[in-house]
């Protein structure tokens, strides 16, 4: 069940035994979000070249600075979802829109010690370029940041429900939507429409397949913006 408002929709999964909404992250829940998706995506090559150095206390307080930063911005977005019952988090999103007034630039946080800035490097940078191609030709796009399911509930189409919640707003706006998709999940976005839009890119002195440029156009007949 769908209910209008900027990122204020509350979805129920019909494919999850356990009943859950969507809805923009609270303050005090920037931790518990953190801890989820330290556990979904930490495990990954990708994520071990960049953070195996870092004290995980470290990472889950900066990560969750930088989901708390986004939160604030008018032009980013943290979704949460969460179990009706229990009110745990089981998936955030982290979702931004950019246009010619909120350009993508390169990150200029400090990052904790011990971070692979180096190797984070060989994402960051073609990362911007793709966002940066995306604004040449669309106008303006949303992009998917960061996008996350709890281990103990991947599989029972939580990540999906996500995805679609994300998707109805970016077309109700009018945007196509663009993402770095992380190795083994180009089949999840395809089934969305999305299609790769470029190499992925490769770490660890190339033994390492980083994410996959992807991007879903929508028809010209919604209204989205074109140059």
């Amino acid at each position: 069940m769908f209910r209008s408002n900027r990122f204020l929709r509350q979805a129920m999964t019909l494919a999850s035994p356990t009943p859950i909404i969507i809805r923009p992250i609270k303050d005090g829940e920037y931790i518990e979000a953190v801890r989820l998706y330290r556990a979904a995506i930490g495990p990954s090559p990708t994520m071990q070249c960049l953070i195996s150095k870092v004290d995980p206390l470290e990472w889950k307080q900066f990560t969750a600075r930088r989901f708390k930063l986004a939160a604030d911005e008018e032009s980013d977005s943290v979704l949460v979802a969460q179990r009706i019952d229990t009110a745990e988090l089981v998936g955030v999103a982290l979702t931004e829109r950019y246009s010619k007034e909120s350009r993508p630039t390169l990150p200029n946080c400090q990052f904790p010690e011990g971070y692979n800035q180096k190797e984070a490097e060989q994402i960051m940078i073609p990362e911007v370029q793709f966002q940066e191609e995306c604004l040449a030709k669309y106008g303006a796009f949303w992009y998917i940041d960061d996008f996350a399911v709890a281990p103990d509930y991947q599989g029972q189409g939580i990540g999906r429900q996500m995805a679609e919640h994300i998707i109805a707003q970016a077309k109700q706006s009018g945007r196509n939507i663009a993402l770095f998709a992380a190795s083994g999940k180009l089949g999840f976005y395809a089934q969305f429409g999305f299609e790769v839009a470029g190499k992925p890119c490769v770490l660890g002195n190339g033994m390492i397949e980083g994410p996959t440029p992807m991007r879903l156009v929508f028809p010209d007949e919604i209204g989205r913006a074109v140059l």
